[in-house]
C-alpha cells in the first residue's frame, strides 16, 4: 500500500502520555521520514501504567497519504497554529490558589421538650 506501518511501545516513567506532536517528531527523526508523510493513527495508554502503545503510518507519497488517511487523523497530526498556541498558554498558566470558603458559624441548638415552646436566647 505504499506505506510503512509501525507499532511502538513507549515507556514514560513519571510523566503523562506523550502528545502526538512530539511523538510524531521523534518517529520522523528515527525513521528518517518526511513530516508530511508521517501520521500517528492511534495512541493508547493503559490505565494505571507508564506505557503507551502507538500505531503510526509513514507513506511514500504525500498525495497518496492525503487521499487514504481519514480527515480527522490528518487534523490530529497537523493542528492549526491557533490550537498549538492555546495548548502552550494552558501549560504556561499557573493554577490559581483556591481559597476554601469559610464555614458559617453554627448557632447553638435550642433545647425543647415535647410540651414546651423553644426557649429563645438573649444576647
Amino acid at each position: 500500500m505504499k506505506r510503512k506501518e509501525i507499532n511502538i511501545e513507549i515507556s514514560h516513567e513519571k510523566t503523562g502520555t506523550p502528545n502526538r506532536i512530539s511523538l510524531r517528531e521523534s518517529i520522523i527523526n528515527n525513521f528518517k521520514s518526511n513530516k508530511d508523510n508521517s501520521y500517528i493513527i492511534k495512541l493508547e495508554t493503559d490505565t494505571g501504567t507508564n506505557r503507551s502503545l502507538c500505531y503510526a503510518e509513514i507513506y511514500d507519497d504525500v498525495e497518496y497519504a492525503r487521499n487514504v488517511v481519514p480527515k480527522y487523523i490528518i487534523e490530529r497530526n497537523f493542528p492549526s497554529e491557533k490550537e498549538e498556541k492555546s495548548e502552550k498558554e494552558v501549560k504556561e498558566k499557573k493554577p490559581k490558589e483556591e481559597t476554601k470558603p469559610e464555614k458559617p458559624e453554627l448557632e447553638k441548638p435550642v433545647e425543647t421538650t415535647a410540651n414546651e415552646k423553644p426557649k429563645e436566647e438573649t444576647k
